[in-house]
């Protein structure tokens, strides 16, 4: 694997490189001209409020492993696929399928291990009955490549990729409603509401849970909380379509006597007894497993377009075929990641698409980081899930350091389930919709530092179907704007409070709507709007991030076995300082893996 290795330090390199120009050529932030938020003080900590309720969640805990580095290498045998007794052809020529299958199957058997690509183009196809190509229902398993640029998984058939995944990491299907049933898994009451984000929950009895056990806190949809949460007559929300608040964790301490449990993650939105609250122990998920240092492509349709917005409905178009087909997706996992992988047009394209539908999609999983990735061109963009190039339906994922361009949406957060995910330090080019929350009320989600080009950021009721309430509580950070559209750079009308804080950007790229109403009041807290540059701190995950790891704020999670990653210094940012002890001066952040 020296050919990746040798990649992933060229780019970083390179990476580095340019920030430290960035900040050189950057006039330094001095104590004078530094704004801060009124909500985000420099001595804030969890649940601070100001006088009428206003909080920044902390999205400290998105990503792997709580905001960790995601290893290079896995502990386990690394099995390279063109070598016996796997044999498969770096040509492109040659079907690949079942030899990658197998040594996935070999590592995935041996309790974990990488599965290495090296050089070259590996044709592959669905298998006959499979949701996948390729499947990685194992823990700890990394399916890597040599670079972006030297190795690539060519997907040859579009025709059987409806709602397929070209690589699924964890089981085939499953979600978090449906792991458990009242009557046989021991479900628990909660003795006291969730008002406010906690990691202590209140139950009738604590006896049944041990540090380590995975949990589902769940409340049900209720009349009295509908009527709580009001929507246009047309879109009225129901127990079949919004199913109730719902929230996957890990117990980090369980005391009998006291009656209370511990998880890793705090709750993120009100959550009642009146509603059923309840706490239920669900099944393992995978966990540890990633894939890396390659590049996707699809074949794209040769079905006819009819109407393209429906087509995904229409038998023997191209958008049938399409529907939902992602490049990476992610089911019941947590602690998995994606790095450094590319999307790309294969010749065989009349067009230049890179992509079916998706490009990476996470569902009902947690803790995973998407990071310099880089996402272009679906063919089908029409409704119906399609055409969104990061597309999260779980929780506290971490997306960073990359790019998106010329999906539906480039990056959309959607459902009740969807909390704590953070877009940091990405960009968002040509979308033909926002990047945005979606639909049925996503609570406690950030923008960090994203930049859009061609495109615009949104966090609103949507009139379309059932949407309605997209989010609650969440935030946009320092975002700013080259080209935007709709001539505006961000519009925020989130139910209660959400929030812009800083944006930059010439014009209209700088501005944002607040129009409150369609019940969504009060109006949406917005400040510093074209002063994002001396906004501090610069990233408010990043910052979160290293207050609750020193120490300030909530306690680190419980620690996890040891993953065979080398302790190594890793360069998490790079400062300016702005007191005047230092004005001006570059001071590089780091830590130690453990």
């Amino acid at each position: 694997m020296a050919g990746a290795a040798a990649w992933r330090v060229t780019t970083r390199a390179a990476a580095g490189a340019w920030l430290l120009l960035v900040l050189l050529a950057a006039p330094p932030v001095t104590a004078d001209d530094a704004v801060r938020s009124e909500l985000y003080p420099p001595d804030w900590v969890p649940g601070r409020a100001d006088d009428e309720g206003r909080f920044l969640h902390d999205f400290s805990y998105a990503g792997y492993r709580y905001g960790e580095d995601v290893p290079a290498t896995v502990t386990g045998p690394v099995l390279d696929v063109t070598r016996p007794p796997y044999g498969a052809d770096p040509s492109g020529d040659e079907d690949a399928t079942v030899a990658i299958q197998a040594a996935i199957d070999d590592v995935g058997a041996a309790g974990g291990g990488t599965v290495h690509l090296p050089k070259g183009t590996y044709r592959v196809e669905p298998p006959d009955g499979s949701r996948a190509v390729l499947h990685i229902p194992y823990d700890g398993v990394l399916l890597r490549g040599d670079g972006p640029g030297r190795t690539r998984l060519y997907n040859a058939e579009a025709g059987d990729m409806r709602q397929r995944a070209v690589v699924l990491v964890g089981p085939d299907r499953s979600d978090w409603r449906s792991w458990h049933d009242d009557a046989t898994t021991g479900a628990v009451a909660l003795t006291q509401d969730v008002r406010e984000p906690t990691r202590t929950l209140h139950v009738t009895d604590a006896a049944g849970f041990s540090v380590g056990d995975w949990v589902v806190l769940r409340a049900d949809t209720t009349e009295a909380w509908l009527e709580e949460h009001p929507v246009a007559a047309d879109q009225r929300w129901k127990p079949d379509t919004l199913v109730g608040l719902v929230y996957h964790r890990r117990v980090t301490a369980a005391d009998e006597a006291a009656r209370t449990v511990e998880v890793d993650i705090p709750t993120r939105y009100p959550m009642l007894r009146r509603d059923g609250l309840r706490l239920h122990h669900v099944r393992e998920p995978v966990t540890g497993s990633g894939v890396a240092d390659l590049a996707i492509g699809m074949r794209q349709s040769d079905r006819p377009e009819e109407d393209a917005e429906d087509d995904h409905g229409r038998r023997g178009t191209s958008g049938h075929q399409a529907h939902q087909a992602s490049a990476i997706a992610f089911n019941d996992v947590v602690d998995g990641w994606v790095d450094g992988v590319r999307s790309f047009r294969p010749p065989e394209n009349d067009d230049d698409v890179h992509l079916l539908s998706v490009g990476i999609y996470v569902r009902y999983s947690r803790n995973i980081t998407i990071q310099e990735v880089d996402l272009r061109h679906p063919q089908y963009r029409g409704a119906g899930g399609n055409g969104y190039l990061v597309h999260l339906m779980g929780s506290d994922t971490l997306v960073r350091d990359s790019s998106a361009e010329g999906g539906r949406h480039n990056y959309l957060v959607q459902a009740v389930q969807a909390t704590g995910n953070v877009v940091l330090d990405s960009r968002s080019v040509d979308g033909d919709k926002a990047t945005e929350l979606h639909r049925h009320l996503s609570a406690a989600n950030l923008f960090d530092n994203v930049v859009v080009d061609g495109d615009t950021l949104e966090m609103v009721y949507r009139e379309a179907s059932d949407h309605a309430h997209s989010g609650t509580e969440s935030v946009m950070w320092n975002v700013s704007g080259e080209d935007c559209t709709r001539g505006r750079l961000a519009r925020t009308q989130q139910l209660g409070c959400g929030y812009v804080i800083g944006t930059s950007g010439s014009g209209a790229c700088a501005s944002v709507e607040n129009p409150g109403g369609d019940g969504t009041e009060p109006r949406d807290w917005v400040e510093h709007v074209g002063d994002g540059e001396h906004l501090e701190p610069r990233s408010l995950y990043l910052d979160q991030l290293e207050r609750r790891t020193r120490g300030q704020g909530q306690v680190p999670p419980v620690a996890e076995e040891d993953d065979g990653v080398p302790a190594a210094l890793v360069v998490t940012s790079v400062v300016v300082l702005a007191g005047a002890a230092g004005a001006g001066a570059l001071v590089v952040v780091g830590r130690r893996r453990e």
